[in-house]
């Protein structure tokens, strides 16, 4: 079986998807999946900020290596199962390049949000990523909910930990669900 193709997206590609693609990528390791990230926004050859970098190291991610940012295209999202964006904004975004992707495409928040009380899962981790996808895109349209995770380019520096704590939190509840075991941090299952 082929990994899940999921595709990270925030603005810059520097901050936010970072974070959250390589806390995935070290939350589900060994998990069939395959992360990688863009943002609508990027800036070709711009280097990953050292306090990314050093954020990401002290959280346990390897940085070594880490490629530059990269600009989201619509074929980025053609050949993703799966694209995680940081805000609604974002989300819309992504279907403005690929207008198929929509029940495929869902925000961090809402996609933790639904992990925390998931419908029976199937027992495959691909079909599991896959089902809480869709249990998110299906029941969008509910209740308004704030699941943007703001940029933390435009805050004080003493405010961007906030923003890894949020990204780690829902990191932490979706790869729980998906690996159905308790959380890492945050939430009660």
């Amino acid at each position: 079986m082929r990994a899940v193709r999921v595709l990270v997206v925030c603005t810059a590609n520097v901050y936010r998807s970072r974070v959250t693609e390589e806390l995935l990528r070290l939350r589900l390791a060994g998990a069939p999946v395959d992360i990688g990230s863009a943002g609508t926004r990027a800036a070709s050859g711009e280097p990953v900020p050292p306090c990314v970098r050093t954020r990401l190291r002290d959280l346990g991610c390897v940085v070594a290596g880490m490629r530059p940012p990269r600009r989201l295209t619509a074929d980025l999202v053609q050949t993703s199962d799966v694209v995680i964006t940081l805000t609604a904004a974002q989300r819309s975004e992504v279907l403005r390049l690929v207008p198929r992707a929509l029940a495929r495409t869902v925000t961090l928040g809402e996609l933790a949000r639904w992990s925390m009380t998931p419908p029976p899962l199937p027992v495959a981790f691909a079909d599991r990523l896959l089902a809480l996808v869709h249990t998110a895109t299906d029941l969008r349209g509910g209740a308004v909910h704030d699941d943007d995770v703001p940029d933390p380019r435009l805050m004080p520096e003493r405010r961007r930990t906030d923003v890894v704590a949020m990204i780690a939190e829902r990191v932490d509840d979706i790869a729980s669900t998906l690996l159905d075991r308790a959380p890492l941090a945050g939430g009660v299952r």
